[in-house]
């Protein structure tokens, strides 16, 4: 739920941006608006750079969170092996043990898998990140064509 405010507010942020980028600042007077929307738009993309540096600092985290839950994982899945082939002499208290391992083995794996999915989330969030910094560096490279034509206007 929180990553989908933080791409809604991202995407809403873009969206306004993008309305106001259309707009051509052609004469001298139009200075004071290309200014506040340069303003605003290094802003937005310094905002976004945080939310990067905090997302890739969390990547390593996911990594060894999804690493060490797929080790366990694996480690539970052989233990639970191991115990299926002793509950084959046919004692009951091996086949309750059995199904015992069985069921952590099951729980780790949903673990590992729920560990997994969260990573490619943030590597994914990371992507969208870098995409909308992107989108932002452009805006401000066409604001800049627009505030040298200004500037050559008054030469």
């Amino acid at each position: 739920m929180k990553n989908y405010i933080i791409y809604l507010l991202s995407f809403v942020g873009i969206l306004l941006t993008n309305q106001t980028i259309g707009q051509r600042y052609n004469t001298p007077a139009d200075t004071i608006k290309l200014n506040e929307e340069w303003a605003q738009i290094n802003e937005q993309k310094a905002k976004l750079q945080t939310k990067l540096a905090e997302a890739q600092n969390d990547l390593a985290q996911y990594n060894t969170k999804a690493a060490e839950a797929t080790a366990k994982a694996q480690n539970t899945a052989q233990e639970s092996s191991s115990q299926a082939d002793k509950a084959t002499n046919g004692k009951m208290k091996d086949a309750k043990k059995a199904e015992s391992k069985a069921d952590d083995a099951l729980n780790d794996a949903k673990d590992a898998e729920k560990a997994t999915q969260k990573l490619k989330q943030q590597n994914k969030k990371i992507e969208e990140l870098n995409k909308d910094i992107l989108k932002m560096e452009e805006k401000l490279q066409k604001l800049e064509k627009m505030r040298n034509a200004i500037r050559n206007l008054k030469s």
